[in-house]
């Protein structure tokens, strides 16, 4: 089975994204899921794709906010910002909000969008610290030059026992797929049908879109076994 997480929220009817109203306009299309941008600014955690700033601070919803459905959704968490100045700070904050709304913590992807793997082989250290080992880490990969370069990354996962992947779709292929057996792959940005049929073909299960709402895939399963 599938996941479908609602990119930034369903940006619809001039909803901004990461905002509450998309928030709520993904739960009414259907989603259970929902993939999000969060920034540590000005030592709080706000809800935005770009980097905030100050004269926006009190129109952007925090992580707190966020939590409006509590367990009734999955959150695929991307963590602009984190660093090793930043991080615990920002990742005890994270703690107290899913404390404080009593979402489960396999409800929760954490997912710092950092492709430097040094630096992030320390912040996943970090939130398994805060967290403790069940905490569900999802490495980033943007980009890769060739075969050997996945090949290194993979070992990188199993090092660092990592079994979640977040990648550009066009990234994924049958032979890529194999370089990453045993990854729980989470693809975005998919808003095309077909490539996401593709992709299902091939053993993805988590995708990000933009715009195939659940009742469109499963319409599209009816009519392929109609």
């Amino acid at each position: 089975m599938i996941k479908l997480f609602a990119h930034r929220g369903f940006v619809a009817d001039l909803h901004p994204q990461n905002s509450i109203a998309s928030l709520k306009e993904a739960v009414l299309q259907g989603f259970s899921a929902v993939e999000f941008d969060i920034w540590f600014f000005a030592e709080k955690l706000f809800l935005k794709h770009d980097q905030p700033v100050l004269n926006e601070v009190n129109i952007l919803p925090e992580l707190a906010d966020y939590f409006y459905y509590k367990n009734d959704l999955t959150y695929w968490m991307d963590f602009k910002n984190l660093d090793a100045e930043n991080c615990d700070l920002a990742l005890f904050q994270v703690k107290n909000a899913i404390e404080a709304a009593q979402i489960k913590l396999d409800q929760i992807y954490f997912a710092p969008f950092i492709t430097d793997l040094q630096k992030a082989e320390k912040i996943f250290a970090e939130i398994r610290n805060i967290f403790g080992s069940k905490a569900k880490i999802v490495a980033v990969c943007e980009s890769f030059i060739n075969d050997k370069a996945a090949s290194e990354l993979k070992k990188f996962l199993d090092r660092n026992k990592i079994k979640a992947l977040s990648i550009f779709h066009q990234l994924l292929n049958k032979n890529s797929l194999e370089i990453f057996s045993g990854i729980e792959i989470f693809a975005w940005t998919i808003n095309d049908l077909e490539r996401l049929r593709e992709l299902e073909s091939l053993g993805v299960k988590n995708f990000a879109t933009d715009k195939i709402t659940p009742q469109i895939y499963a319409q599209t399963n009816l009519s392929r076994t109609s």
